[in-house]
């Protein structure tokens, strides 16, 4: 779930819920987008900026949501690729896309 885009530390739910992983946006850098939530229910950094296609134009669009739509098609790739269950995808996810293993982990804005 998107983390949001407020720049606090404060807990957004349902992103804040222990078993949804909390998505954030990244920045060029890898560095959390200074638009993005950030704090300790976060799990994910992704970036969070896309170009959509719609009617023959092209718009930019950023946010935590965007970022949410990265790691929501690398979880599916992970759960129809590798038979991996959406609980082993989640947990694949945590150790391997940049996320935190302990709270408080990902750096601060």
């Amino acid at each position: 779930a998107a983390a949001g885009n407020q720049p606090v530390a404060t807990p957004v739910y349902p992103a804040a819920y222990p078993e949804v992983l909390a998505v954030t946006a990244g920045d060029r850098q890898g560095r959390i987008a200074p638009y993005a939530n950030h704090g300790d229910f976060v799990d994910v950094i992704a970036p969070g900026t896309a170009v959509v296609q719609f009617e023959n134009r092209a718009y930019l669009g950023t946010g935590t949501s965007y970022a949410t739509a990265y790691v929501s098609g690398v979880a599916a790739g992970l759960v129809t690729g590798s038979g991996q269950t959406a609980t082993e995808a989640a947990a694949t996810l945590r150790d391997r896309l940049g996320t935190q293993t302990q709270p408080g982990t990902l750096p601060a804005p």
